[in-house]
């Protein structure tokens, strides 16, 4: 089972929080992307 979330790029800034909160959710090691 593969999970995901929809963004509105219309309301992307460039902040990247959406990242940030991802890699603390799955616990990503630093310097390591999952795209």
């Amino acid at each position: 089972m593969n999970f995901g979330f929809v963004i509105d790029n219309r309301n992307c800034i460039g902040c990247h929080a959406c990242t940030v909160a991802c890699k603390s959710e799955h616990d990503v090691p630093i310097g390591v992307n999952r795209t």
